[in-house]
């Protein structure tokens, strides 16, 4: 985005390289082969289908989904922070094709951190047009959700219960309600829930990452966070403790390592904005 390649060629063709990269490097680091993962998935929708009453709040999850997906097609954009902030940012970044400094009288547009923007930024620089901002937050949706019934899952509930915590999620109101905005609370929720079930021990005999490479990814979650809100230095703080059950088992090197990919993730995740804010407009926590 800083080079002003930010158009399809050059994402889609980046976006290729970076996931092949990506999913390569999980497959073979993944411990559990895919026949476990799918007998994981056939449990949990095994306990769905038992009970009526799930079924019932699933069918009605995809319902909601559906409408969602349906509205997000046919309206544009049109709450008030929407408008306020969150689609000049998006409209800028789409038309320049760059991802830097934007000259605003509107200290939100100019400063606020911009993570969120961005993948609104994605739904809408294909088409050159905003028709699908507003399913940029659907995912955060899912994520949140999936990442409440694996939290519970690691804690030793039944599959039954995890999906009733996960309902807990999907069907808060607020949830509902903007799910379809470029709103970026539920992104912010569903990352948060997604960083404490990944830090959540697994079960002896279950896969997991090493305590450097969860370090990392850990890391990369409390990034991601650090760059949605001016709220993220803290959650980050909040997101590094988590990492203090695993401190106490390590030496000093290793616990230095652990320190630093956690930190060098949130920073490339995050931190990009902060630095921003700084160079151009003389505090990382402008105005």
């Amino acid at each position: 985005g800083l080079l002003g390649l930010l158009a399809p060629a050059w994402l889609g063709a980046l976006n290729l390289l970076i996931t092949g990269a990506v999913a390569l490097a999980a497959w073979r680091r993944m411990r559990a082969p895919p026949a476990q993962l799918a007998r994981a998935l056939l449990r949990g929708a095994r306990a769905a289908v038992r009970g009526a009453p799930l079924v019932a709040l699933a069918l009605l999850l995809v319902a909601w989904l559906g409408w969602t997906i349906f509205l997000g097609l046919i309206f544009p954009p049109y709450s008030f922070d929407e408008h306020y902030y969150h689609m000049p940012i998006v409209a800028t970044i789409v038309q320049s094709q760059r991802i830097g400094p934007i000259a605003s009288a509107n200290p939100w547009i100019a400063a606020y951190p911009k993570n969120g923007e961005l993948f609104a930024v994605w739904n809408s620089i294909w088409l050159h047009r905003d028709s699908l901002a507003d399913l940029s937050m659907l995912p955060f949706a899912l994520i949140g959700g999936l990442a409440v019934y694996a939290a519970g899952r690691r804690l030793g509930a039944a599959p039954e219960q995890a999906l009733l915590g996960s309902a807990v999620f999907c069907f808060a109101p607020d949830t509902l309600i903007i799910m379809k905005t470029t709103y970026n609370d539920l992104m912010n929720g569903g990352l948060w829930a997604a960083a404490i079930c990944y830090a959540i021990p697994v079960r002896a005999g279950r896969a997991g990452p090493g305590p450097r490479a969860g370090s990392l990814l850990l890391g990369l979650l409390a990034g991601l966070i650090l760059g949605i809100k001016y709220s993220g230095p803290i959650s980050a703080v909040a997101l590094g403790l988590l990492l203090l059950p695993q401190l106490r088992g390590s030496n000093l090197r290793q616990a230095a390592q652990m320190l630093a990919l956690f930190a060098g993730g949130a920073l490339a995740a995050g931190g990009y904005w902060y630095a921003l804010n700084w160079a151009t407009l003389g505090s990382p926590l402008y105005p």
